[in-house]
């Protein structure tokens, strides 16, 4: 049961008659740190002294007394020594205080470092100490007192010597180049450190080789100097014992002094581009003695530091190269290589690399440092730009992370970019974010041309006129981003002015969308009111941006590798090659009787000019009267006179060619006896000019392929791609003889041909690469659903947010071009290009191939 004790006629009641508190405790330890009382460094021998209690009972102590302990909640970082133990047995009134006889101790032990990781912060360690307290009585009667140390004591263990700004040096660099490394070591206690020191307590440093199977650059191609001494011969000596590397002693290390350790890290030029290596560096330091001098103390790691290294390509522009990929520190060699086989081994292409981590920019008038003065717009004319679009991290510590996309000042799309028309891009992983920015870049690139106009109705009838000439023109020759400020007349009734702006801006947004179906435009209302003789007014800014004919970005949202069987990837490269390049893989798919290839081209084909025909049809454009049709339908025209296509029947693949060509001019066929171009209920419409005009070049085109074109072949590929249409509109429609259906005709032939269509393209499946969408598609979520050519949206957008994303626009430039300057600055402080030193290397000359064992390897520099 329980027994109350009342005392003295008090009601209080309390739990127990006899209880001790610790009242005040103390450390000693010579080797304590930074002199506060509660920090200790590992491998510390601590004594507790001038421990006090007090009576927290109710009555006087007993004469027993009581000893003082450890408990078993002590961590197992504090170890108690053996034969120690406080003694408490003076006679304390309640509430008085007493001191402990004797003294308790207790060692501190440090924790296998090699088990925290290959790159760790100095180690701070935060443990709780408990003691306890135990009444003794006759007869061996022991009673704890639970309340003795109910908060205990937080103590800090630490190493007395640390590195605290990493093992500096570049993480990316070019093979055969180098960069400077460099190594502190901090002595943060009170007492000097090394053999020649009074404790005479040995401090190392040393430096091996990471032999993990992720850094695959294996030492004979490393060079590593540190403080003069060659490291290169030990770099994977003894890499599982305690002692690893080259061991660098430093022999005096004054309390509250730093050593560093200079050198440089070079790789081999034959090292293939995204191998990596990492360099460790650790602090070696001798425990305290703790034995009395029986047993020499040992050393042990305290810190590790890591350098991780990844050789990353030098571009070199050229004239021969149809592509370029764009990379960066963060992207892996599995992921490189599989982008760079699919281009160079499936299709054929000749490629560059370009790594943003290492040359800082995508500006179009950057010039690449090996380039010969030649900018990046230069270089890359005639090319397909693919971006890997990873997140990574900038040497410039203000700048948290950025993608590659994100470093192009203004866009991707021909008319703000500043590159060539002829270049074209696929973002492979790109971000939402990195897609805003790219969509958003049309409306905060300045204008080319800037136009007032008093009403709406100037307005419209200004657009109109240049529609008109553009449509009786036949094709659209777009320059870039204009802007229009139309003046709205308000009224003097302030309540209604509202409702008659939003009404302005609704018929002006209602007529963008019938007459320019084409293109983008954003309508900014501003808020100012203006006072003009009497007469409020507030502006209508209308900003007419990208045209969806000159799309020259696809977006490829899945960060995943390509793999040898995907071809979702396959369509997501070659539907976005220039023209040529494109003819250069339907040729070379021929020669390698790569049939999934081939098949991929001729839907890539199709799907080209299902577009330009869509183009012309919904912008009206009239072609009867269009002499030159090259800007019209680029693909027809392009095939006309292509070389590359007509060189396909040589004798080697006279037959393959044959039967090549003739599926494509099926293909085309198939467009252009598309039978929403020839309606039964508008025989005579712009669409059956559209239809002419497409079956006329066709002609022309089998006329220059007179010998080359098969019909049997044509016919057959015909019959089959109409079965494919039909059941697709069958099964989405469940009916084909509606007039309606001649009107989907297009749109299920683009369905056939598309990443829709998942019997070829595996839209759903996990390995695969997934869908690849148009850039201009993207403002609105139309392309997930429809199977058509999205409409270019009209937005309305506030002045607040119109303003939000010029000044993120601002920010992003200025955010690219201060890493374009840190990463120079820091490359020119830290890197070590070929021209520094001397280098004598014994390898081949391919600059992507790393030679096996026992070829020659890497000398270091003299």
């Amino acid at each position: 049961g329980k027994v109350t004790i009342h005392v003295s006629g008090n009601q209080a009641s309390y739990g127990y008659r006899y209880e001790l508190h610790l009242a005040s405790i103390s450390f000693q330890s010579p080797q304590r740190l930074h002199g506060v009382n509660h920090v200790f460094q590992f491998t510390d021998h601590v004594q507790i002294t001038d421990m006090t209690c007090q009576n927290g009972g109710g009555m006087i102590s007993p004469l027993q007394g009581s000893n003082v302990h450890f408990t078993n909640e002590t961590s197992d970082r504090i170890v108690p020594s053996l034969n120690t133990m406080g003694w408490f047995q003076t006679r304390l009134q309640p509430e008085a205080v007493g001191p402990v006889v004797g003294s308790l101790s207790f060692g501190i032990d440090p924790p296998n470092i090699r088990l925290l990781g290959d790159d760790m912060e100095p180690l701070r360690v935060t443990e709780r100490l408990h003691l306890g307290a135990t009444q003794l009585g006759a007869y061996g009667f022991e009673r704890p007192h639970p309340l003795f140390d109910r908060y205990g004591t937080m103590l800090d263990f630490r190493f007395p010597v640390e590195n605290q700004t990493k093992l500096e040096g570049l993480p990316s660099i070019c093979a055969g180049e180098g960069t400077h490394v460099k190594f502190r070591v901090t002595n943060t206690s009170l007492r000097d450190l090394g053999s020649e020191s009074q404790d005479g307590r040995q401090l190392v440093v040393q430096f091996y080789r990471n032999g993990r199977e992720e850094f695959d650059v294996a030492s004979h191609h490393v060079d590593l100097q540190i403080d003069g001494v060659e490291c290169n011969s030990k770099l994977d000596h003894n890499s599982a014992s305690v002692w690893r590397g080259t061991q660098l002693p430093i022999d005096f290390l004054q309390a509250g002094q730093t050593k560093t350790f200079n050198g440089t890290l070079r790789l081999s030029p034959q090292v293939a581009p995204y191998s990596r290596i990492a360099i460790q560096a650790e602090i070696m330091l001798q425990e305290l003695d703790r034995s009395d001098g029986e047993i020499v103390p040992r050393v042990i790691p305290v810190q590790r530091r890591q350098l991780e290294v990844s050789s990353e390509p030098t571009y070199i522009p050229s004239s021969q190269n149809q592509v370029v990929i764009v990379s960066c520190a963060t992207t892996n060699k599995t992921q490189f290589n599989a982008w760079s086989d699919l281009v160079t081994q499936r299709l054929g292409l000749k490629v560059g690399y370009y790594s943003v981590s290492i040359y800082g920019s995508l500006d179009p008038n950057f010039q690449p440092p090996n380039g010969g003065g030649v900018t990046l717009a230069q270089a890359f004319a005639k090319k397909l730009v693919i971006v890997l679009d990873d997140i990574f991290n900038p040497l410039d510590d203000s700048v948290s992370e950025m993608e590659p996309s994100r470093m192009l000042p203004n866009g991707v799309q021909w008319q703000t970019s500043g590159y060539d028309v002829s270049t074209t891009w696929l973002l492979a992983g790109s971000s939402d974010a990195a897609i805003e920015q790219a969509l958003m870049s049309h409306y905060t690139a300045p204008p080319n041309d800037v136009a007032t106009y008093t009403s709406f109705s100037d307005f419209k009838k200004e657009l109109r006129e240049q529609l008109k000439c553009e449509r009786k023109r036949g094709f659209v020759q777009d320059q870039g981003v204009s802007e229009a400020s139309i003046r709205v007349e308000l009224g003097r009734n302030q309540q209604k002015r509202g409702k008659r702006m939003d009404r302005e801006v609704k018929a002006v947004k209602s007529f963008l969308d019938k007459a320019d179906p084409l293109r983008q435009y954003v309508l900014e209302p501003r808020r100012q009111v203006e006072e003009i003789n009497g007469k409020f007014y507030r502006q209508l800014i209308v900003r007419r941006g990208y045209c969806r004919i000159f799309n020259t970005s696809h977006i490829l949202k899945r960060p995943r590798p390509p793999t040898n069987d995907d071809k979702s990837a396959l369509l997501a490269v070659v539907g976005s090659l220039p023209a040529a390049s494109l003819h250069s893989v339907f040729a070379n798919a021929v020669t390698a009787e790569d049939e999934p290839l081939m098949e991929v081209a001729l839907d890539v084909f199709t799907q080209h000019l299902l577009w330009e025909v869509t183009n012309v049809v919904d912008g009206k454009l009239d072609i009867r009267r269009t002499e030159d049709l090259t800007p019209v339908f680029p693909t027809l025209a392009s095939a006309t006179h292509s070389p590359v296509l007509e060189n396909m029947t040589s004798s080697s693949i006279c037959e393959g060619g044959n039967y090549a060509l003739s599926r494509l001019v099926a293909r085309f066929e198939c467009v252009a006896r598309s039978r929403d171009l020839f309606p039964w209920f508008l025989p005579l419409s712009k669409r059956h000019s559209v239809r002419k005009t497409l079956l006329k070049m066709i002609k022309a085109l089998k006329q220059a392929w007179t010998t080359l074109v098969l019909d049997g072949i044509k016919l057959r590929e015909t019959e089959e791609v109409e079965k494919e249409v039909i059941r697709q509109l069958r099964n989405t429609y469940g009916c084909v003889t509606t007039p309606r259906f001649h009107s989907r005709w297009r749109k299920g032939l683009l369905f056939v041909c598309s990443y829709r269509n998942t019997n070829k393209y595996e839209e759903n499946d996990s390995k695969f690469c997934g869908p690849t969408i148009r850039l201009c598609e993207m403002e609105t979520r139309e392309y997930e659903t429809k199977s058509r050519a999205i409409a270019p949206s009209k937005k309305v957008l506030t002045e607040h947010e119109c303003e939000i994303l010029r000044q993120k626009a601002d920010e992003q430039k200025a955010m690219a071009a201060q890493l374009l300057q840190s990463i120079v600055d820091t490359r020119v402080r830290q890197g070590i290009g070929v021209e520094d030193e001397e280098m004598e290397v014994t390898l081949g000359n391919d600059p992507h191939s790393v030679p096996a064992d026992g070829q020659a390897p890497f000398s270091p520099l003299h």
